[in-house]
């Protein structure tokens, strides 16, 4: 076999052309891409190559709202998903025979061997009876995990049966352990979504005209507008996916990032007005209260996938992180501009959960006290510095377990003069200019008409309140 961290789609498609039945088995925190990924994969696996896929899911998994929104559904189906693999147990039964005999055995790969010995004379085989219990599964299929570590809590419950199946290890991120027998990490692949998109081609199976629309608007939203990208492969599978579905990438970009109305606006205007730099850990952080959610009418559900927030990163900025308030807690979610930053261990130190660029954890406290423990927690896990120069006083985990209270916002600025978007007053979550701001507000006004043929919301505006929310994942 190659070097682990040299395998290709080639050797996946070896891989599974020895394999029967197959498990599919996702991060603990559960993103557009890897839900998206999953989708497709199993779709291909079942549908094209007729090979039985399940998903490795916690019990009652549940998909975040904006999540949802894209695939249509807030669970995988139930016939899908297998909630923990036990291992096989073996059966046998031989009467009549001598008292004293030894049985032995061992399991090697796809081989029992038994053994008897009995004192004396000979064992009767006639009656023989053997059977084994439990699902058989030939190969594990791990979705945008930079480690074991990273994978959901179903796939630890099961970690002594799954420890022997084989496992392809499917990612884009460079930091990648190759924790797998077939390890596939395409760096330059922006999403996980794309290296599924390059097993269909090497397989030569087309992707439906569905999947494609679906895969496309997954790197757009994933990649911020195409504003984080890895390389230009990442443009080139757009470009093919492109021609395989009906709407081109600037309506995708178009539709999701234009739809917003004056809500989007106001939240916006309220991110910039709490913004703060901390420029010597490179984190640019933001928080938004209760009272200032409520005053918008928007959702704290809206909040929840980060990666799909118009939240684009200045220059020089390694970590953007957001703070907003809920009925009990702080929510603290952040992504990773850096590729060489995971968040992984970030998120873990304050009991929550994360991909390697996305994280997100609860904290319950006074914003002061939550604003110094996660941006003192990034410092150590994400940047692998021990403070934060401005912090204050030393916190490493929440102190408070009161219910966090709403604090009137503060006009704080952004100190760099160097973002992408030049020295203005311009927010640092948007491109956008002052013309462009002001052709959106005539938009959501109803004055300049916009394209509704490619809604990816279509179900509820994207900051429309949700009485049916029950939190997230």
């Amino acid at each position: 076999m190659n070097n682990p961290s040299q395998n290709t789609v080639k050797d996946v498609k070896v891989a599974l052309s020895k394999t029967r039945s197959l498990l599919i088995v996702l991060p603990e925190l559960i993103t557009l891409d890897t839900a998206v990924a999953a989708k497709l994969l199993v779709e291909l696996l079942a549908k094209s190559l007729n090979k039985p896929a399940r998903l490795l899911l916690p019990k009652e998994h549940t998909l975040p709202n904006r999540v949802a929104d894209f695939l249509g559904y807030t669970q995988f189906d139930k016939e899908l998903v297998v909630n923990q693999v036990l291992p096989l147990k073996y059966t046998m039964s031989l009467p009549n025979v001598e008292e004293g005999t030894e049985v032995e055995w061992k399991l090697e790969k796809e081989t029992l061997e038994v053994t008897l010995k009995p004192k004396s004379g000979k064992v009767d085989f006639s009656k023989l009876a053997f059977g084994a219990e439990g699902e058989r599964y030939d190969s594990l299929i791990s979705l945008g995990a930079q480690a074991k570590a990273m994978l959901n809590s179903a796939y630890q419950d099961s970690a002594i049966a799954v420890e022997e199946i084989a496992l392809i290890n499917l990612d884009c991120h460079p930091r990648n352990e190759n924790f797998g027998g077939v390890n596939v990490v395409d760096t330059k692949a922006s999403t996980v979504t794309e290296v599924v998109f390059e097993l269909y081609k090497s397989l030569g199976v087309k992707v439906s005209k569905d999947n494609a629309d679906l895969a496309k608007k997954t790197v757009v939203v994933s990649t911020d507008g195409l504003r984080r990208i890895a390389s230009s492969e990442t443009l080139v599978r757009l470009v093919e996916l492109e021609k395989l579905a009906d709407n081109n990438v600037s309506e995708v970009v178009r539709t999701h990032y234009h739809s917003l109305g004056k809500k989007g606006l106001a939240l916006r205007e309220i991110m910039l007005k709490n913004a703060k730099l901390e420029q010597d850990s490179h984190v640019l952080w933001s928080h938004i209260s209760a009272e200032e959610l409520n005053s918008l009418e928007i959702d704290a559900s809206v909040l929840d996938g980060i990666e799909q927030l118009p939240y684009n990163i200045c220059k020089d900025v390694k970590v953007a992180a957001l703070l907003y308030q809920t009925a009990s807690s702080w929510r603290a979610v952040a992504i990773a501009d850096d590729r060489q930053i995971s968040l992984f261990h970030w998120a873990k130190s304050l009991g929550g959960k994360a991909t390697a660029s996305i994280g997100m954890a609860e904290l319950k406290g006074d914003l002061d006290t939550v604003s110094k423990t996660m941006l003192k927690s990034l410092g150590q896990e994400a940047l692998g510095k021990a403070s934060i120069e401005g912090t204050g006083e030393s916190v490493t985990a929440p102190a408070s377990e009161e219910a966090p209270k709403e604090e009137p916002a503060k006009n704080l600025s952004v100190q760099n003069s160097s973002t992408r978007s030049g020295a203005n007053s311009s927010s640092p979550f948007t491109k956008a200019s002052d013309e462009q701001v002001k052709t959106l507000v005539q938009e959501s006004q109803g004055n300049i008409p916009t394209s509704t043929s490619t809604m990816l919301q279509a179900q509820k505006a994207p900051f429309e309140k949700d009485k049916k929310f029950d939190g997230p994942n």
